[in-house]
């Protein structure tokens, strides 16, 4: 959501912007008629916070409103999130086969060897079934 769609929509997200700043009064969110660089002026003077964190904070409440506003980027989002969390504990799994081959590594060769004779012998089954 660009700054020009936060103004020309300003009227339906006031009460959204007041109840993620509770501080702003409704005051500060007529006087600010959705302009993003009052709004953030607005937030730093009543949360006493930097301007830079009012802005981080401003523009990630925008982009979570437009998501809200967007099922397929929520999704996209949800999807990301559920990748995220798929790599993490894949590379956790990995990490442990890793410390378990190189803690038993007698064990580690015959999983192997009964992996591979199971590949093997169903091959051969396979190929008996179809002649």
């Amino acid at each position: 959501m660009n700054h020009q769609q936060l103004q020309g929509n300003w009227k339906q997200l006031q009460g959204k912007f007041r109840e993620q700043w509770g501080k702003l009064t409704d005051d500060d969110l007529t006087e600010s008629q959705g302009k993003a660089d009052i709004l953030i002026g607005k937030i730093t003077e009543r949360y006493g916070i930097k301007k830079e964190e009012a802005a981080q904070k401003f523009n990630q409440y925008v982009e979570k409103l437009e998501s809200a506003n967007n099922p397929i980027k929520t999704v996209a989002n949800d999807l990301s999130d559920v990748a995220h969390n798929v790599s993490d504990k894949a590379c956790a799994m990995a990490k442990d086969y890793w410390q378990f081959a190189k803690d038993k590594p007698l064990a580690t060769i015959g999983i192997a060897a009964a992996a591979g004779a199971g590949a093997v012998l169903s091959m051969l089954l396979t190929r008996r079934s179809t002649k």
